[in-house]
């Protein structure tokens, strides 16, 4: 075998060791819906993210595309009591832009008519 060939059957023979190291013992229990709870401190998980946002609004088609896009952040922190009943409180959004024709406008009209908002 060659080397590429050699380099591809370890990487394979590592990827199958490391799925069978995984595999977990499972308990004896004597009820197929018992659930095991962890204490109040486990399970908990924080998630972010972050992105561009456009809004698409009444007047927004007479404004320039590129105007509208906005930041966008997401911020999330939760926990999982069972395995299929959790709790996340999340923070989305920074700010909208786009075009109007009157609410939370500022400025002046542009050449369509519109008023950018914010």
């Amino acid at each position: 075998m060659n080397k590429k060939k050699k380099t591809m059957a370890f990487l394979a023979a590592m990827v199958v060791a490391g799925g069978m190291s995984a595999q977990k013992q499972v308990k004896d229990c004597t009820s197929k819906h018992q659930v095991e709870t962890n204490t109040f401190w486990n399970n908990w998980f924080i998630s972010a993210g972050g992105g561009g946002q456009i809004y698409f609004g009444d007047g927004d088609s007479q404004g320039d595309f590129g105007k509208r896009i906005a930041p966008a952040l997401d911020i999330a922190v939760g926990k999982w009591f069972t395995p299929g009943i959790g709790l996340r409180a999340t923070y989305s959004g920074l700010q909208a832009k786009g075009f109007g024709f009157g609410s939370y406008a500022y400025g002046t009209k542009n050449d369509k008519g519109v008023y950018r908002q914010k």
